[in-house]
Order: C-alpha cells, then structure tokens, then sequence
C-alpha cells in the first residue's frame, strides 16, 4: 500500500488514491460497494490483494456490465490457478524470497544498533 501511494503521489495521482479496507465478513458486499464506488468515480484501474478479492470484484463489474480490461483493468497479487481462468491480471509475489529478505533486513539493522551500541 505504501509503495502504491507513493507511486501514486510521485506522478502527481495522490487524490486519485482511495485505499478500501475489508473484514472478510461481508466480503462480497464490501467489494460490490467498493467496486461500484470505483466505477462511479471513473476509475480505470483496481489492484486486489487477493484472487478472492478479484473474483468478487469481477462478479461486480459483471453486474454493472463493465468491460474488462476494455473499460476497467483488474490486477491481484495473488497469482493462483483462479487468476488463470479469470479476466484479470495477476502478480506472482515470490513469497518466500520477500519474507527472507524482510528477514535479513531486519538482522542487519538489529545487528547495526547493537555493534553501534557496542562502540559507545
């Protein structure tokens, strides 16, 4: 999210940027509000963070007679079988590499603080 409004904000888009959270409980409602929020304010594009998500939000758009990608592009981040048979495109986050990075990052910096500590 982070990195998508900072993108965003760098090509001047920052009141472009609507982020819509979901509690998973009424996710299918949440994501037809949210879809039909989208569609009324002209945006272009939707990024999902799961293939769920994206399924809900095609159905959505399939309600409302939109186009995909003609009309409206749908990206997820969760590159599974269901993505392969859907109207959306989707990222391959490697999972494990991003979670041994993060990982090593945060041993670097726990290592820097303590040598630093260590030299006072």
């Amino acid at each position: 999210e982070q990195g998508y409004k900072a993108a965003m904000s760098k090509r001047g888009l920052s009141q472009n940027v609507k982020v819509h959270y979901t509690t998973y409980g009424n996710v299918r409602d949440e994501v037809r509000r949210m879809t039909a929020d989208a569609v009324a304010r002209g945006v272009e594009a939707l990024i999902l963070p799961t293939n769920t998500l994206s399924v809900y939000c095609l159905e959505a758009i399939s309600d409302l007679d939109i186009k995909v990608p003609k009309t409206l592009a749908v990206l997820c981040f969760d590159d599974s079988e269901l993505s392969h048979r859907c109207s959306c495109a989707s990222v391959n986050q490697n999972r494990s590499a991003l979670v041994y990075q993060t990982s090593i990052d945060q041993l670097e910096s726990f290592l820097s603080r303590i040598q630093k500590q260590w030299h006072q």
